[in-house]
């Protein structure tokens, strides 16, 4: 998240408001759109010029709520995590791939 690192160095050039610094760091690291809005709308209770500083960025470049790589790959480790627990509830130690490739070498070296 170097961006809302980036955007918060440069909130607090503009506005000299180092107590509002958290806030605006908080609101890249929410994770639902929800938690968004809700510190969004705290920030621009205290001053609509922060909520229309904030504007001028895609909310997709600083916001993990607006993040479609974040939600592709928690979508990606998700569908693994299944996966290998039914390969283990299957009684499988290694991944099916591995597997296939520890058959070949016991071939090739002639143990089997």
């Amino acid at each position: 998240m170097f961006c809302i690192r980036h955007i918060e160095s440069n909130f607090l050039r503009k506005f000299k408001a180092p107590y509002l610094q958290k806030l605006v760091v908080n609101i890249g690291y929410l994770m639902t759109v929800r938690e968004y809005e809700a510190c969004y709308q705290c920030l621009r209770e205290q001053c609509e010029a922060y909520t229309n500083w904030l504007n001028r960025n895609p909310r997709e470049q600083y916001a993990l709520a607006f993040d479609a790589t974040f939600y592709r790959l928690n979508e990606l480790f998700t569908r693994k995590r299944a996966e290998a627990e039914a390969r283990i509830n299957a009684g499988h130690v290694f991944s099916e791939h591995l597997t296939s490739k520890i058959h070949a070498n016991q071939l090739s070296s002639g143990n089997i």
